[in-house]
């Protein structure tokens, strides 16, 4: 196994509980990648048919263009929100698991290792 999987595997556990929020992010981040390549394929609609006499109400595309810009930047909030979610509550977890060690920990390993040794 790869040393970067080994080191995900080993997050996991802290990881797991919020998979959900791991999911919605995935999905805001998906939404956010979709809609990138939508922004020149309307702009490219603009310019070959907004400028004829037949062609589309030119009125839309702004509309359209700003209801894109609204959706790639809710989807990209939603995704950096849910990654922080996601990271503070595997860190809150890494930490719990940390103190609840050293509550367990004998007297006697504070007495004989310092912290600054």
């Amino acid at each position: 196994m790869p040393p970067l999987l080994k080191r995900l595997a080993r997050l996991w556990p802290y990881v797991k509980p919020s998979r959900m929020g791991l999911l919605a992010t995935l999905l805001a981040a998906l939404v956010t990648a979709a809609t990138e390549p939508m922004v020149p394929k309307l702009l490219q609609v603009l310019l070959d048919q907004g400028f004829k006499p037949d062609g589309l109400p030119l009125w839309l595309v702004p509309v359209v263009l700003v209801g894109l810009f609204a959706v790639r930047s809710l989807s990209a909030l939603a995704a950096q929100v849910g990654l922080v979610w996601v990271s503070q509550r595997a860190l809150l977890a890494m930490r719990e698991k940390l103190f609840q060690h050293l509550l367990r920990s004998s007297p006697t390993l504070f007495t004989e290792q310092s912290a600054s040794a």
